[in-house]
């Protein structure tokens, strides 16, 4: 993908998602004052809800669209660098200790979004139950996604390609298959995004997988079985007899040449679900927010309440209009026996087959909606010792979902951050083997089209090893002890959306007043997991320090 069609991308949603609150506050609502009978406001919340989640599906399309066109189509190069320069500006300023927070995109939206809804409906925990589940809906499509691109990533370059093929044609080659199942067990360890992979033929018989009890069994009778050698496809969650508990895969063909030899499969960790879900941020301490499935009304991740197990089927109003495919919110009886009263915003995931569900007892929405934000807290990474503890006075956090992406490397990762083109390198402490902290540095992306992406003299010193290319690769390779400590990557290089938060760091003197200082960045990765970029000092050309994986909060 070129990348600066992405940022231009980027704009092109901001833009639908101005005119989107725009829209909302002019034109689909009453005025503030309107309260009407119960019925009546009833519908006016649905049909807020609705068209918010049918604008917001029409937003994401044109911006799936607009990635694939040529900026260069739309603008001539002079209004090219002008805008961009214009978007790196803002960005910037909204993503560095000193931006003015509240100014940003997200944050704008959310506010106007909940400040319409509350002032529209007469009830603003909805807005905030609504703003809420679109975060949610949004990290479950994010899960997907990147899950989907670490089985291609799986699957390999040329070399293990060839290996698919080779056994494919000949299923008796032990070999081949002995290092499959070897490079699969390697994959199922490592990729948090899943517990098990395994390769299939045309005649859907299983030739190489990370679990060898497998090998020789059949997935003809899987409902992902055929799509699966027409393209990527997702089995939504489903209650595995066998297994005893909700099992769900991402299969993708393997192809060779333009000739599918068979596909490959991944079971999901569907502990990401339960950790998107369980994050209770903004709910207090009796809200939630839950995945039902269709099968059985089962509960796909934990119920905030005692008692209630996941894998066992529950019902409601708002669970049972999910489940119909419906888009709402109001206040009704939960699951819990006896029945809880909630204010809930409910919706369909057809990705998989699913309903969300966010509710808080509808007693204890006042409080909810009164009680001070607790500020942010996190445990220091390696330099992070001697920060000075967050007062409210403090901004608040930022977050985003931006365009990276990834390479990982033997000893460490790059990453190119889309807003400000940056890259990224975050290279392994050695004493830790397993990596999980070490240091981080920053530059610039200086490469432009034309420019070698690669340098043929240098050859990479084993099977699965790979030349870092285009901005990564001019950094890896201008640098000697950069590329010392990284190492040689061992996969492509991966685009995805990256959930981002900034974490603003800074003192507050004895009258109160904030100095801006060094922050912490966080960001999700490929393989799902959360890591922190501490600011501390200039390390290459810009701001860097020291990384660690997110401590929970």
């Amino acid at each position: 993908m070129n990348r600066r069609t992405m940022l231009l991308s980027g704009a092109a949603i901001l833009v639908i998602i101005i005119a989107i609150v725009a829209t909302t506050s002019s034109n689909v609502l009453g005025g503030p004052g309107e309260q009407g009978d119960p019925t009546e406001q009833q519908q006016t919340i649905e049909a807020i809800v609705n068209e918010r989640f049918t604008q917001t599906a029409q937003a994401q399309q044109v911006f799936i669209q607009t990635q694939t066109a040529n900026a260069s189509t739309q603008q001539g190069p002079t209004q090219t660098a002008a805008f961009q320069q214009t978007l790196d500006a803002s960005f910037n300023q909204a993503l560095t200790a000193t931006a003015a927070f509240d100014a940003t995109v997200d944050a704008a939206f959310n506010q106007a979004l909940t400040a319409t809804l509350a002032a529209q409906t007469g009830d603003p925990a909805l807005a905030l139950l609504l703003a809420i589940s679109d975060r949610k809906a949004q990290q479950v499509q994010t899960w997907l996604s990147n899950s989907q691109n670490v089985l291609i990533e799986v699957m390999g370059g040329e070399v293990r390609l060839g290996r698919f093929q080779t056994l494919a044609y000949d299923p008796s080659n032990s070999e081949e298959r002995n290092a499959l199942n070897r490079i699969l067990g390697t994959a199922a360890t490592n990729r948090g995004q899943f517990n098990a992979f395994f390769f299939y033929d045309l005649d859907g018989v299983i030739l190489a997988a990370s679990d060898s009890s497998l090998i020789n069994t059949t997935v003809t009778e899987q409902p992902y079985f055929s799509p699966s050698l027409g393209g990527p496809t997702i089995q939504p969650p489903y209650f595995d007899v066998e297994r005893g508990e909700m099992t769900a895969f991402i299969a993708a063909p393997v192809q060779v040449g333009g000739e599918t030899v068979g596909a490959l499969a991944g079971r999901l960790n569907l502990g990401r679900l339960d950790a998107i879900m369980t994050d209770r941020a903004g709910l207090g301490p009796t809200g939630e927010a839950y995945l039902v499935s269709r099968q059985g009304n089962y509960l796909l991740t934990p119920s905030r309440v005692e008692g209630y197990s996941k894998n066992s089927g529950y019902a409601s109003d708002g669970i049972n209009r999910a489940l119909l495919g419906e888009i709402g919110a109001g206040v009704y009886d939960n699951y819990q026996q006896p029945p809880v009263s909630v204010a809930g915003v409910f919706r369909w995931i057809a990705e998989l087959d699913a309903a969300l569900l966010v509710e808080v007892p509808q007693a204890d929405t006042v409080a909810l909606l009164t009680a001070p934000a607790a500020p942010p807290t996190s445990t220091p990474g390696p330099a992070a010792a001697t920060r000075t503890p967050r007062p409210e006075v403090f901004p608040t956090n930022t977050f985003a979902e931006v365009q990276i992406a990834e390479q990982v490397f033997e000893h460490g990762r790059m990453f190119w951050i889309s807003h400000n083109r940056q890259i990224w390198v975050m290279v392994n402490d050695p004493a830790l083997p397993q990596g999980g902290a070490g240091d981080w540095y920053c530059f610039n992306d200086t490469f432009e089209e034309g420019e070698p992406e690669t340098d043929p003299a240098l050859t990479p010193p084993g099977e699965g090893l790979l030349q870092p290319a285009r901005g990564f690769g001019k950094v890896w390779r201008s640098d000697p002890d950069l590329q010392a400590g990284l190492g040689w990557a061992t996969t492509p290089e991966f685009d995805l959306t990256s959930s981002y938060t900034y974490v603003p760091g800074g003192t507050v003197d004895d009258n109160g007043r904030y100095t801006p200082g060094p922050g912490e960045h966080r960001l999700t990765t490929l393989y799902s997991e959360s890591l922190s970029f501490y600011e501390d000092q200039v390390r290459g050309d810009c701001m860097g320090g020291t990384w660690s994986l997110t401590p929970p909060e």
